[in-house]
């Protein structure tokens, strides 16, 4: 399972380089917002907004399930796929290692600083930690080191527990899916391509 996350990770981050080359952007990893004044973060690069850690930090997921903090009416747990992608988009490509990279510590200290204002899910503001369930019970934990021995990465501890409750984990929550935009550029591209094609159709019928 961890090598197939490893490639997963390789094959979206190569995909994002070579977007970038085609509409002649930089690729970005400030992708991420926060909203509600502080309570949840939008990616726009999904759309999908997040509650952060600090939220519910302490509850379990039965706790969210049943209704307390009200979350459940308009969040859900969220999927492997879903968690993958906003690393990525946090710029956490570094996923196995402590790290010394003064961009990926930065990079994750942003990360923390946006999960995890309060500083309660983990301590010290270190470390980011989470949890999300699956349907079948079991609980992937994440981990976001942000110093610098212990920093600049991310990690899925997948199935690690069944119904996962601890003081300084809080719920990765995410709201319903919303339509991903491509870059205008990106849509220019596209057009232009429709564009060509339908010609090369309107000579062959000449």
């Amino acid at each position: 399972l961890i090598l197939k996350y490893r490639g997963e990770l390789m094959i979206r981050t190569l995909l994002s380089l070579v977007l970038a080359v085609v509409v002649g952007t930089e690729p970005s990893y400030a992708a991420l917002v926060s909203e509600d004044g502080g309570t949840a973060v939008l990616d726009t690069t999904t759309g999908l907004t997040w509650l952060t850690l600090s939220d519910t930090a302490g509850l379990s997921a039965a706790q969210i399930n049943s209704g307390v903090g009200g979350w459940n009416t308009s969040y859900q747990y969220a999927s492997f796929a879903q968690i993958q992608a906003l690393f990525i988009d946090a710029g956490l490509i570094n996923y196995s290692n402590y790290s010394t990279n003064p961009t990926e510590i930065a990079n994750a200290a942003s990360f923390n600083a946006l999960f995890n204002p309060a500083n309660n899910a983990c301590s010290g503001g270190l470390f980011a930690c989470g949890f999300t369930q699956h349907a079948n019970g079991s609980d992937d934990l994440i981990n976001v080191g942000t110093n610098g021995s212990e920093g600049g990465f991310s990690y899925i501890y997948q199935n690690y527990a069944t119904n996962f409750q601890e003081s300084v984990y809080g719920s990765l929550l995410v709201s319903a899916a919303a339509p991903v935009p491509l870059p205008a550029a990106a849509c220019l591209m596209l057009s232009g391509l429709a564009g060509l094609g339908a010609m090369a159709r309107k000579r062959r019928a000449a």
